[in-house]
């Protein structure tokens, strides 16, 4: 097997996305893979820093190191961060799940590849797959408790200005119009919601430019 210094960076890259795909494939329930393909996009970021969250730490950054690697893998294992630690993050990843398992009860969540959405953005995504989107949905709805809860991930509040909505994100509605997703291959998704003939009533789109190109809704933040 190469070392790291052996591969190249894009190699080093995918090798840490699968770590993350296989985290939450693992622990969690309803989370979308981010896609393999070596960049280090806002998607990966965005990852790097909620898979922090979920493993019981405090850091809120998307630098990665090897003891987030060995965590991620043994993520029960005190001895690579600590006990306390180890506790937070089940706990964390426990309210995850249980949020997951009620927003089954939530009127007008509709389920799309595997992960939970607001049902009247199912006809956009299916849309844009027939047009030639490869990406897929990573979030979609969220209990209003947990998006706020992300936010203490994210920026330590219950709500960041131009990053993290918490309970009144568009990601915590079922009612058009409200309701959001993160997607990934968000370039060309963007690009298909814009084309003549995309849905439009109301239509997908995103306002928040490179602080967050991976989330559309119908008033794009």
């Amino acid at each position: 097997m190469a070392s790291q210094a052996e591969l190249s960076d894009k190699d080093v890259i995918k090798r840490r996305q699968r770590e993350l795909n296989a985290f939450t494939r693992k622990h969690l329930k309803g989370v979308g893979d981010v896609r393999v393909d070596g960049v280090l996009g806002a998607a990966t970021r965005k990852r790097i820093v909620h898979a922090k969250y979920w493993l019981g730490w405090n850091d809120r950054s998307h630098d990665w190191s090897s003891k987030l690697s060995h965590a991620l893998a043994r993520p029960r294992k005190a001895s690579i961060t600590s006990r306390g630690t180890v506790a937070r993050g089940i706990k964390r990843r426990a309210q995850h799940n249980a949020a997951w398992v009620r927003s089954h009860f939530r009127s007008g969540v509709a389920t799309y590849d595997g992960v939970r959405v607001a049902a009247w953005i199912v006809p956009y995504l299916d849309y844009a797959r027939r047009r030639g989107w490869s990406g897929h949905l990573v979030s979609g709805y969220r209990d209003p408790a947990y998006s706020e809860r992300l936010c203490y991930a994210m920026c330590g509040a219950p709500r960041c200005a131009g990053r993290c909505a918490g309970r009144s994100s568009n990601h915590s509605g079922s009612v058009k119009p409200r309701g959001a997703i993160d997607v990934s291959d968000y370039y060309v998704f963007g690009r298909i919601m814009q084309q003549q003939g995309a849905p439009s009533n109301p239509r997908l789109i995103n306002r928040l430019g490179d602080r967050d190109p991976v989330h559309f809704s119908a008033t794009g933040n």
